[in-house]
């Protein structure tokens, strides 16, 4: 048996580029596992035997408009016809909201024949990664800033004061900062801050 993610994107309208919306979520899934698998075995992604877990999109539909948008990407791609082959070839599972109860939307799913393959799924839901993205490019935005006006030697308090974030978490930046020579390295600090739980 095996295991698979489940991209859920969230629609209230019909949107004629969720295809193409799709397809940059897949390759972020894929690319984030393979950072995954690489950081707990160097080089295995390069090796014949490296496979990627299957993503099954799913486009959960809130509108009454009829949903009239391309399922594939040749849709959106000129001379599809002579390109096709060229093409990445996936479809999404659309679920109009508005036409199952919650128990007949669970076997909307559960009938899907491929799902009898798997005994365990993992949901990647669009909306709630893209809101810890922002929540953590705010942070970022703030790791870079700390570390421009460390490098003019302010100190940690006067930082903290200027930039209205608690003193502590000046100071931890400062200390990952002197301790590994992160400059302003953003990502680097960023994960450091929370490989030690701060």
């Amino acid at each position: 048996m095996y295991n698979f993610i489940a991209l859920i994107e969230h629609k209230s309208g019909v949107d004629y580029n969720v295809i193409m919306q799709i397809l940059r979520y897949m390759v972020y899934i894929w690319e984030d596992y393979e950072h995954q698998q690489e950081a707990l075995h160097k080089g295995i992604s390069h090796t014949k035997a490296f496979r990627y877990p299957p993503v099954l999109p799913i486009v959960y539909y809130e509108g009454k408009e009829e949903w009239d948008a391309t399922m594939t990407l040749n849709g959106r791609v000129l001379l599809d016809n002579a390109f096709h082959e060229f093409i990445p070839n996936f479809n999404y599972l659309l679920i109009s909201l508005n036409k199952y109860g919650k128990a007949e939307l669970i076997d909307q799913i559960k009938e899907r024949k491929h799902m009898a393959l798997f005994d365990d799924w993992e949901g990647f839901d669009v909306q709630k990664e893209r809101k810890i993205g922002e929540k953590n490019g705010a942070e970022k935005q703030n790791i870079k800033l700390i570390c421009r006006i460390l490098a003019q030697g302010w100190d940690t308090s006067k930082i903290s004061d200027l930039l209205g974030i608690d003193v502590d978490y000046v100071e931890k930046v400062s200390e990952i900062v002197s301790n590994n020579q992160l400059n302003d390295d953003v990502d680097a600090i960023f994960n450091e801050l929370y490989k030690e739980k701060v």
